[in-house]
């Protein structure tokens, strides 16, 4: 690992994932009118801001093909926002075709009274979470928007 075609497909990765934060800034002001919605210029723990409001954008290529969510727990060795995003309003997670709009402190709730495969993934492998049943999600998201109509 680390190698060029792993640093091609990590950079190949933060690009789009840029996209996708672009395209679900789009929507929160859609979503959510009463609120001024930026980027978040300091790019620590989430991806969108507003004055009262935060939202973390999460990307899975193979959601649809494997049928799971794969929901971060820990990035090399550190809690991930399961632990350590107290504060989030919304915990964003694009597929191919949806976009599942989560209430982080439900999410995590339920995480944590559920034993649900623990696996490693993401940039080298750093990356430990649990695989979350797209079926299961549709019941646990707060809303659910179809990107691809």
């Amino acid at each position: 690992y680390g190698g060029k075609k792993t640093m091609w497909q990590f950079l190949k990765d933060l690009a789009e994932g840029k996209e996708f934060e672009h395209q679900v800034l789009e929507i929160a002001h859609k979503e959510f009118p009463s609120e001024i919605w930026e980027l978040n210029p300091e790019k620590k723990w989430v991806d969108i801001i507003s004055t009262n409001n935060s939202i973390e954008v999460k990307f899975d290529r193979l959601s649809e093909s494997t049928w799971n969510l794969f929901i971060e727990i820990e990035c090399s060795g550190i809690p991930s926002w399961l632990n350590a995003y107290k504060d989030l309003s919304v915990y964003a997670y694009w597929t191919w075709s949806n976009l599942f709009l989560f209430n982080p402190i439900r999410l995590s709730l339920w995480l944590g009274d559920k034993r649900l495969r623990r696996v490693k993934g993401g940039d080298w492998w750093r990356v430990l979470g649990v695989l979350l049943p797209i079926s299961v999600a549709a019941q646990l998201a707060s809303k659910i928007i179809k990107l691809w109509q």
